[in-house]
């Protein structure tokens, strides 16, 4: 019996070692890899019996398909689909306008969750009936006092403001501050207890939060200024307010104290009784160093028989009393350190200094960076009067930098006042502001500076912060004006300081919250804004239509 061996690899090559070989039928590759098999006859039957592998059964045929239910269930997943996009079309639509009208309330730089929620919170406190508690405390009449009231009244923050604008919440800071300020007027009125806090000196008084307004409830130093001689449409909405004692009343109440007393009760007691923040009286306006050289001699009697009427009336601590100045009445403010009063107007500015250093009032003075630019557009950087970036100016007296002409005037009235021999006395801003409309050769008088300026304006003094020359006397100042005064004479520019028009609509915004838009400003501020978004949700539904996503 003849054997054979086969190398069953995949080309099928057959080697044999003998001569006799197998029938041609038993010559087969068998599928596997590389191996030696011995061929026996009775192998060989077998495998030639049994064959290949059986092949696999043929798959089911699939079932016919119901087109018309596959239509359905596309259609309904599209109307889905589009009431899906449609929801968060209009989803982003009215968070665009909240955040729209957070971010423009606040400004970027003061923007934070944190801040909304805050705001948010006070507004839904506003409505309530929440009781909190006001306490008489013992101050010297040339100091202020601020009262915080927090979420807790057991915890209500008493701070008192010293006449050179020191705040002093303990008895430490007090005793820190006497050291000092020697011999300065009414400090040893104050009444401490032994623990460092104020002695309550009346029992506790509730009153409803509608009626107290909060310092907290609106950010510091945001206020406006009317300069009429008597407000009688101001009501308080957390703003505070300077009412202007006209220059035509000066000589009238520089008579006696009785014509003061007239005045202060019909234009500024009224108001105060019903809840209007009034912080100051302006006796006069920019007098020294005017043309009305007849005016100079009867300001301090005039400021005098004011500050009486309100000491009579209990009002001294609530209400301050100074005379606004322009920059008239320096000889030179550039660079800040070289500013001084001019020699004719220092006789009558001592004794005024003098008399509102006693009674603890600031000095007032009007700083307006706009004027400053439009007398010398080509010199002045705009920027740097609006506050925004620009290289700034260097003195090189003290070494300081100004990256605004705003702190720059402030720091020159310091000089002046540090020359003149009132180095304590603080310095606020009384008016300043920008035109937003002007005549042809009025530079810069436009409505985007305007709101540039008022703008950051605000975020400075949001800050809470001091100049270069006082980095721990913080700024004050109070925008000038409320109101266009439509019927002042002059330059267009004299017409159009105001936030508001003559009707009451807003000129332009400024970033302050709570503030309406009249009919007319909406039909272009407001109906622009809705439009703009409106279309880009059409134009989102229409495109996600061409262009499924």
């Amino acid at each position: 019996m003849a054997t054979a061996l086969f190398n069953t690899t995949r080309s099928s090559n057959l080697y044999h070692h003998h001569s006799v070989l197998p029938p041609f039928s038993q010559r087969f590759h068998l599928h596997r890899q590389n191996f030696f098999f011995l061929a026996t006859p009775r192998c060989l039957r077998r495998l030639a019996v049994v064959g290949g592998p059986p092949s696999p059964p043929s798959p089911d045929p699939p079932p016919p398909e119901n087109t018309t239910q596959l239509e359905g269930v596309v259609g309904a997943v599209t109307r889905v689909e589009d009431r899906v996009k449609i929801f968060l079309a209009v989803l982003i639509w009215m968070s665009l306008f909240f955040w729209v009208t957070v971010v423009d309330g606040m400004g970027f730089s003061e923007f934070s969750f944190a801040s909304v929620f805050k705001g948010l919170q006070q507004q839904q406190k506003m409505g309530t009936d929440d009781e909190i508690v006001s306490v008489e405390l013992p101050a010297p009449s040339s100091w202020k006092k601020l009262v915080f009231f927090p979420n807790k009244v057991k915890k209500t923050e008493i701070v008192f403001v010293s006449p050179t604008g020191e705040e002093i919440s303990n008895r430490k800071q007090l005793e820190q501050y006497l050291k000092s300020h020697p011999g300065i007027p009414g400090s040893a009125k104050f009444d401490w207890t032994t623990s460092g806090t104020p002695r309550r000196r009346s029992a506790r008084i509730s009153e409803k939060t509608k009626s107290t307004p909060s310092p907290d409830k609106e950010p510091p130093k945001k206020r406006g200024r009317t300069k009429s001689s008597g407000s009688k449409k101001d009501t308080d909405e957390g703003i505070e307010i300077i009412v202007g004692l006209g220059n035509e009343f000066l000589k009238d109440i520089s008579v006696g104290e009785d014509r003061a007393m007239n005045w202060v009760k019909e234009n500024v007691e009224p108001f105060i009784r019903s809840g209007t923040i009034i912080s100051g009286i302006a006796v006069g306006n920019e007098i020294l160093g005017g043309t009305t050289v007849e005016l100079w001699e009867v300001l301090l009697p005039a400021a005098k028989n004011v500050y009486s009427a309100l000491r009579r009336l209990g009002l001294p601590t609530r209400v301050e009393v100074s005379s606004p100045h322009s920059e008239a009445v320096f000889a030179n403010s550039y660079p800040p350190s070289a500013c001084t009063f001019r020699d004719d107007v220092v006789p009558f500015m001592k004794p005024l200094l003098a008399f509102f250093w006693q009674i603890g009032s600031p000095f007032y003075i009007n700083a307006y960076p706009f004027l400053a630019y439009k007398s010398d557009p080509s010199h002045i950087d705009l920027n740097y009067a609006l506050f925004e970036h620009s290289d700034g100016i260097y003195d090189a007296k003290t070494k300081l930098r100004y990256d605004n002409m705003f702190d720059a005037m402030v720091d020159a009235s310091y000089a002046a006042l540090e020359k003149a021999g009132f180095p304590k006395v603080p310095v606020i801003v009384s008016d300043t502001g920008w035109a937003s409309k002007g005549d042809a050769d009025e530079a810069g008088a436009t409505v985007k500076n305007a709101r540039t300026y008022n703008r950051n304006l605000r975020k400075r003094l949001n800050k809470r912060k001091g100049t270069p020359h006082r980095p721990d006397m913080v700024a004050r100042a109070y925008v000038f004006a409320l109101f266009n005064e439509n019927l002042k004479p002059g330059s267009t520019s004299e017409r159009n300081f105001g936030l508001f028009k003559p009707d009451g609509s807003i000129a332009y915004d400024i970033g302050f919250t709570g503030l309406k838009y009249s009919s007319a400003t909406r039909s272009r501020f407001g109906t622009s804004l809705n439009a703009l978004v409106s279309a880009c949700v059409f134009m989102f539904l229409v495109l996600h239509r061409l262009l499924p996503l």
